[in-house]
Order: structure tokens, then sequence, then C-alpha cells
């Protein structure tokens, strides 16, 4: 099956191409007045008949693209088309093109001479002219100074349906190859669908729903519902695919099932657009899904491949996994990607007939609200940013913030988490934090050691100096104290009725507080010792 389809792609890439070039030697169409544009639209249209004949005579894909470029060529040249959104621009002409050929049939014929710009009329060109007997206009566009180019009106395209129902009920007023375009369009499919196989139908699904057969909607629902099926598939495998694999490669796996969609969806709307040929809103509503389905699989591949560069430059032995670095590449790859998101969605939404630019302006008469209701938002995010920029702090670090004492777990872009001595956890909006007074406890050099030692009030001059003798010594032997001018320092600071106060100031060197535990733990069972000691064989 995967041969066939991939042999069906490469026949209609071959079958573009001398197709295409053949519409290149075409001259433009003639649209310099009224009367140029009708007798354009007649050749056009007797043009496009025989297209079509030979198609029906010998179905293939180059036949077949040939009438689909011709029609799409007529619709673009003598047709207004710019408020018509770029998903359905060429079906919009296509059917137009058809109901017009209808209309036009069933009208009697307009003399030449009727029509302004006809070789023996005289006068000036109008900036519009309205077909004899019905409300279908042809209008100049363009601006006063451009060349004179003459099309049939948005205002009239849009109601062609409309003028199309109106006169179908009548016989054509002259003979013609083909009485009804529009049926033509609606019964005609791809060379894979051929007429003898569309015949041998059962007659229930050879009748007409929404202006397509129901065969067609048949085909059209099997198509989309495999499209679907099969990124869904592949998502649940990838699910388990991924679920203990490393950052890089889980991402790497993760962005398959996008392109998958993209790919499954895009294979599918050829298909459908191009062999099974739907038409009216139905057709309207598949492109239109498709379009949808493909933009926002091209929105979810950007954030994905937004996160698989963060982790490409993490994995990298100069960035460790877990330090700061690398989660401040994990923050700015989820504000990029959404960027890019919002880039592709409206890139999208501008295609279906939203415009960006309409759709920035209607954010921004809207803005002052939107930017109230997500102020808090905003700030959280620029006060995650802030907090990787200044670098008060890294994940893995013991802060003591506020009420929230504690090591920090993660970073996001909304809010910091800090896990408790207790086990709790806290979550702090990056606002708050950013502007609050912070303590790093993990970059401290050093620790404070500040204890008072109490001897008897009746201890002698003697006993008094001795102990201060050894407590000195004893801070000057020990290699984790710190030497700093005045410290460590022992001074006898207070005479009480109850004791003698001689105070022990020093700075440890440990890098951590259970190192400085340990160190003070060491010193105060010293000192403890020192008090015990008999005043003739205390020693340090």
């Amino acid at each position: 099956m995967r041969f066939r389809l991939g042999c069906l792609l490469l026949m209609l890439v071959c079958a573009a191409w001398p197709a295409a070039a053949q519409l290149r030697l075409l001259p433009a169409l003639d649209t310099s007045s009224p009367y140029a544009t009708m007798q354009s639209f007649h050749a056009e249209t007797h043009r496009l008949a025989g297209l079509f004949a030979a198609y029906r005579a010998d179905p293939n894909h180059a036949t077949g693209l040939m009438l689909r470029d011709a029609v799409h060529r007529a619709s673009d040249q003598l047709l207004d088309l710019g408020d018509v959104p770029v998903a359905v621009h060429r079906k919009v002409g296509a059917r137009a093109l058809a109901e017009l050929a209808d209309i036009l049939l069933r009208l009697p014929e307009i003399a030449p001479g009727d029509m302004p710009g006809a070789p023996d009329r005289a006068g000036p060109l109008p900036a519009r002219w309205t077909l004899p007997g019905t409300e279908i206009r042809i209008d100049r566009i363009g601006g006063a100074d451009a060349p004179p180019e003459y099309r049939v009106s948005r205002a009239s395209i849009a109601r062609l349906g409309e003028f199309h129902a109106q006169v179908m009920d009548q016989r054509p007023l002259r003979p013609a190859s083909m009485t009804n375009w529009r049926e033509a369009q609606i019964q005609m499919a791809g060379p894979i669908f051929a007429p003898d196989l569309i015949a041998r139908l059962p007659a229930p699904l050879r009748r007409t729903l929404l202006e397509t057969p129901v065969w067609k909607v048949v085909a059209s629902a099997i198509i989309m519902l495999v499209s679907l099926l099969v990124p869904l598939a592949w998502g649940g495998y990838v699910r388990r695919w991924a679920r203990q694999a490393a950052p890089l490669r889980r991402v790497l796996r993760w962005l398959t099932v996008p392109l998958v969609l993209a790919l499954s969806v895009g294979f599918a709307h050829v298909l459908i657009d191009g062999e099974v040929n739907l038409s009216g809103p139905l057709s309207d509503l598949e492109t239109l899904s498709a379009i949808l389905l493909l933009h926002g699989a091209g929105a979810w591949a950007a954030i994905l491949a937004c996160r698989l560069v963060a982790e490409a430059i993490i994995a990298s032995p100069r960035v460790p996994d877990d330090n700061y670095d690398a989660h401040l590449l994990r923050l700015l790859a989820r504000i990029v990607g959404l960027i890019a998101a919002a880039t592709v969605l409206a890139y999208g939404a501008n295609e279906i007939g939203i415009p960006a630019l309409g759709l920035v302006a209607g954010l921004g008469v809207g803005g002052i609200a939107v930017a109230l209701a997500s102020q808090s938002t905003v700030e959280n995010l620029f006060g995650g940013v802030s907090i990787f920029a200044d670098r008060p702090f890294r994940v893995g670090d013991a802060i003591r913030f506020q009420a929230a004492n504690g090591r920090v777990e993660s970073i996001g872009p909304r809010s910091t988490r800090i896990r408790g001595s207790d086990g709790t956890l806290t979550t702090v909006p990056n606002a708050d934090i950013a502007k609050a007074h912070v303590t790093n406890l993990s970059v401290r050099s050093r620790f404070v050691f500040d204890h008072r030692v109490a001897l008897p009030p009746a201890a002698d001059d003697a006993e008094v100096s001795r102990m201060l003798a050894a407590l000195r010594a004893l801070l000057a032997d020990h290699p984790m104290v710190g030497r700093e001018p005045g410290l460590p320092r022992v001074r006898l600071v207070a005479l009480t009725p109850t004791a003698i106060e001689i105070q022990v100031f020093a700075h440890v060197l440990a890098p951590d507080q259970d190192s400085f535990l340990e160190v003070q733990e060491a010193l105060l069972l010293r000192i403890l010792a020192q008090l015990r000691a008999p005043a003739a064989t205390a020693a340090v």
C-alpha cells in the first residue's frame, strides 16, 4: 500500500511538470475592458469544455492537471477573488467560474456593441458595468493610474450561488457542449475513481448530499479517519518508546508525532482534493480542517524543536544537566517555542481568512483588559527571567526566604518550588521572590562560631587567665578556624554575680551546614574538657 501511495505522489509530480510548462506558454487573458473580459470568458469556457471532454475520454493525471490548472488560470484572471481566504481561493474560483458559465448560457446573448470597450463603441470606459437584466457586475480593479483591468466583482461572486439556483430550472438558450458546468464539476473525480467504477456503485451512494455525491462523502470520511488514526497510533507508540529515554532522545522522539500528523493530514488532503474532488460546503470544511490540523501540527513541532535545541545544548559536556544554565535554557526554550507556535498559528489564521494584522489589531483594542488580566502571569515570567539573569540562587541551593526555607527544586516560567526540611513543598511566584530579600545558604564560605564560656564567680585571676590562654590556643590550632585581623577572638566580656563570661568568636571555614556543625561540635567538646580540667593539669 505504501509503495502504491508513493508511486501516486511521483505520478502527480511528474504529470504536473509538463502541464505547468504548457500553461506558462499561454498569454495572459485580455481584461482591458468589459468587452474584452466577456470575450476572454467565452473563449476560456470553450477551451475548458475541450479539456474536460479530453479528460473524460482518457482519465489520467496529466489531462486532469491540465484541466485543473486551466480552471485556476481562468478564475484567477477573470474573477476578483481578493476577499477569498487563501485556503479556499482555488475552490471558490472554480465554483464561481462554473456557476457563471451556467448562468450566461441561460441569459439572452448580449450584443457586442452593448459592451463598453467593443471595437465599434467609442467613449471612455466606465468604472463598472452590469450585465443587462442581471445584478452581475464587472468592476475595474486597481488604481486610476494603472492599466485598465476588469473582472467579475467580489459582490457578484458572493451571490453567484443565489443567481445560479434561480436560473438552473431554465433551459440553455444556446447550443453548447456542456450545459451544466456545476453538475459536471460536482460529479468529476480523479483517475483513481474511474467513471465505470462510479457507475457500478449503488444508487444511494450516487445521490447528492450538500452538493456532493454520497460516495465522495464516505470516501473522504474514511481517508480523514485513517489520516488521524495513524498519528494517534504513532503517538501511543512514542509515549511508551520515550518513557525511559534521556531528555534529548525523548524530545526527539516526540518531535516525530507532529511530523507524522502533518504528513498524514497533508497526504489525505491531496488525495481528497485531487482524487475524490469534494465540492460544495463539505469541500470548504475539509480544506479548513486540513489547514487547521497542519498549522496545529506545525505549532506543536515548533515548540518541540525549540526544546530539542535546548536539550542538545544541555547534552553537551560543557553544560551539566542539573546546573543553573540548563534550567535557563529550558525556560528560554519554552518562551521561544510559544512565540514560534503563535507565529505559525497566526499564519494559519491568515490562510483561513482571519488576517494576522487584523487579529493583532483586535488584540490591541482589547489589549488593556488582556494586559490587566495577565499582569501577574507576565510579571512572574519576567521574574523568572530576572532570577536566571541575576543568579541569586540556583536549582539545588538552600535558601532562606521569609517563611519559606529549604532547597530550591525547580525554577519555572511562573513560580519557584522550594522543598522544606520537613519535606513540604512551597511554591512561590517568581515576581515575589525576585523582589524579596533572599539569603543563599549554599554559597556561604564561612560560618560564625559565637559562644560564651561561663566560669564560677569564685574563680581566681590565674584560673581565668589559664582559661583564656587555653581557648586561644585551641582556636589557633584548629585547621578549620579562619585567621583574619582580630579573629579568632577570645575575650573576657562580662562579670555578673553568677558567672564570669568569656566570649569565643571565630569564623569556621566550612563548605556547608553539616561540616560546620561537625567542627562546632568538636570545638565545644574541647572547650568543655578545658572547663572540667583541674587548674594544675589543664592543657590544650
